[in-house]
């Protein structure tokens, strides 16, 4: 099972803690290792970057990370 880096708990979640429920639900299949809001043309973003676990890369073919983007 993934988890969620310390570095995005503290540098992302904690101003967007309810993201974190959302992202529970990856878990079961990817480590979330990056997140990060970015603003453009009036929009926000939360971007994140997620780690297939082993079952999923042979399961799918994954070789790098997923970008999840995430707008409200």
């Amino acid at each position: 099972m993934g988890s969620i880096r310390l570095e995005v708990r503290e540098q992302h979640l904690s101003q967007y803690p309810d993201e974190e429920e959302m992202l529970k639900a990856f878990l079961p299949c990817f480590f979330v290792t990056w997140g990060r809001v970015r603003r453009a043309y009036n929009t926000e973003l939360s971007v994140y970057f997620l780690n297939p676990e082993p079952f999923m890369k042979e399961t799918f073919g994954f070789d790098q990370e997923v970008v999840l983007v995430y707008s409200k």
